[in-house]
């Protein structure tokens, strides 16, 4: 039997409905006004806790409070030292990643887990304009991370243009809640470009960015 060490928050808030509790962990869902939120936190903390052998469990009752149990399993000091001498740094610790959408905290908590996995160079950019900006000015970036629909004038047809007339040639990975959207359905982007479609797991992004970057070292 596995013994865990257990971390608890309680509180005397509003607690939750069945319906906001059942969706807690989907990506980018929030009950935050705009701008106060990104819906990656708590997926973050279970992606976390599953990936070290743990679980988190949430009780909550609308009217009464919240109460979040993160169960980590226990290791001896002996056993940690043993892991940390056969796990390897994160393969992608020297790779260069670009990360443009217009809401800053999504952008941000995409870098936050990036740094997380293991990601040294994380930049990120509000539009198309910036990152180009940033490109030009001489910032690496070995793939790139973009939502489809933002702000600015470029688009993402001028944005590729601009990355082929820079001679940038690096993998580009869009995300997208749209699965409509007429960069996709015009040709723009499927089969050339890998698209993602949010709401997205972490793990999701993670697999898709070692995939992308296989295929284009070949």
């Amino acid at each position: 039997m596995h013994e865990y060490v257990l971390f608890r928050v309680c509180d005397d808030g509003e607690g939750m409905s069945t319906d906001v509790r059942e969706r807690i962990f989907e990506p980018f869902f929030t009950t935050k006004a705009p701008g106060k939120g990104t819906g990656l936190g708590l997926p973050m903390v279970k992606m976390f806790a599953e990936s070290s052998g743990g679980y988190l469990d949430v009780d909550s009752i609308a009217g009464v409070g919240t109460t979040m149990s993160l169960y980590l399993p226990k290791s001896s000091l002996a056993e940690a030292e043993i892991i940390a001498e056969e796990v390897p740094l994160h393969q992608a610790s020297d790779e260069s990643l670009l990360i443009i959408d217009d809401d800053a905290g999504v952008r941000n908590a995409l870098a936050r887990a990036l740094y997380e996995v293991g990601y040294q160079s994380v930049t990120t950019a509000c539009n198309s304009e910036y990152a180009v900006e940033f490109l030009s000015r001489g910032v690496k970036a070995d793939l790139i991370i973009s939502d489809i629909r933002m702000p600015g004038q470029m688009g993402i047809p001028g944005f590729l243009q601009q990355l082929e007339a820079m001679q940038i040639d690096v993998p580009v990975i869009f995300a997208t809640g749209y699965a409509e959207d007429s960069n996709i359905q015009q040709g723009l982007i499927a089969g050339k470009h890998p698209v993602l479609l949010k709401p997205f797991t972490l793990e999701e992004l993670f697999a898709k960015i070692r995939e992308t970057m296989l295929e284009h070292k070949g």
